[in-house]
């Protein structure tokens, strides 16, 4: 129960942020947000990460733990969390700029960017180049975010040694770190 309750905290927010960009006439971004929720979401993971350890140990879990785990190393975490929404920033902004440079003369409206990104020959181009833009740098997240944040959490490690770490892990497992992030993927996208 207490994984389902943090993880719809999570889902209200974007169903939230969703409406409020689609209300506020800013739809263009729903698409790039979504996708940018990659690089994000390890951050969101550390509650999830508090809930199974104190599983492990015994305990129950609550979504009080859950929602303040970052204060088991709130420097190094939030150094973290900071840093990946950066990340979500950059990627925003490189995906709008993207767009605008593929369609400089198109109506922002949901539909027109729809058909045109699905339906022409440049939107087939333009979603080749986001995609492999948005590849990379989810790939980028993955490797410093999927070791480095239970090691902040449990190891209390620095955020420049978790960092490390976390990148050597994937080269080294790469075969198996691949399968990973394709399984992130899936359910976000089945999400």
């Amino acid at each position: 129960v207490t994984s389902l309750t943090y993880g719809g905290v999570f889902v209200l927010a974007g169903l939230i942020l969703t409406v409020g960009l689609y209300v506020s006439g800013f739809e263009y971004l729903i698409a790039p947000l979504t996708a940018g929720f990659l690089l994000v979401g390890p951050a969101l993971t550390v509650g999830f990460y508090t809930i199974s350890r104190d599983l492990e140990a015994g305990r129950k879990p609550t979504l009080g733990s859950a929602l303040t785990a970052w204060r088991a190393n709130p420097i190094h975490l939030l150094g973290m969390g900071l840093g990946l929404v950066l990340f979500l920033i950059i990627w925003v902004r490189l995906a709008v700029m993207t767009f605008a440079v593929s369609f400089p003369h198109t109506n922002l409206n949901i539909q027109s960017m729809v058909n045109t990104a699905l339906f022409t020959a440049d939107g087939l181009v333009f979603l080749a180049i986001g995609t492999v833009i948005g590849s990379v740098m989810a790939a980028i997240a993955f490797a410093v975010s999927v070791f480095s944040l239970p090691l902040m959490l449990d190891r209390k490690a620095d955020i420049i040694q978790a960092l490390v770490i976390s990148v050597v892990a994937v080269i080294m497992n790469f075969r198996v770190m691949v399968v990973w992030a394709a399984l992130v993927v899936v359910f976000t996208f089945a999400g």
